[in-house]
């Protein structure tokens, strides 16, 4: 939603922007015409700018609050997102516990075995050296 507001908000600035020149371009091409003098331009730019920023804070107080009102539905929504997210993992926790314990488990029984098995291949070669030196 808010990306919306500010895709918005950017098109009115370049709208605004896009007018000032197109003023200026018409009154100038006034001055030329010589239906009105550079000074009744001057002001009449002045006045058509003042109305486009009035018209641009209007704007801006509309996405304002318009962004005010959306954002206040959506906190009862994340509120309620946030405590079942709470309430899964309270459930999931033990599960999780079973399922790390039972792995730790086969991991620590497998790794026991090869080590048992590396000691027993040393004690060989070890009784075998000894047997040697005799």
């Amino acid at each position: 939603m808010l990306g919306k507001l500010k895709k918005a908000f950017a098109l009115g600035v370049k709208a605004a922007k896009i007018t000032k020149k197109e003023a200026e371009k018409e009154i100038n091409a006034m001055v030329k015409a010589g239906i009105i003098n550079k000074n009744e331009g001057r002001d009449f730019l002045r006045k058509i700018m003042a109305e486009a920023n009035a018209e641009r804070k209007r704007f801006q107080r509309f996405v304002a609050s318009e962004a005010k009102r959306e954002i206040k539905k959506a906190k009862p929504l994340a509120k309620e997102v946030a405590r079942r997210s709470k309430l899964v993992a309270k459930r999931a926790a033990p599960k999780i516990r079973r399922v790390t314990s039972k792995a730790m488990s086969k991991a620590r029984s497998k790794a026991g075995k090869a080590v048992r098995k590396r000691v027993a291949k040393a004690r060989v070669k070890v009784k075998s050296i000894r047997k040697k030196k005799r």
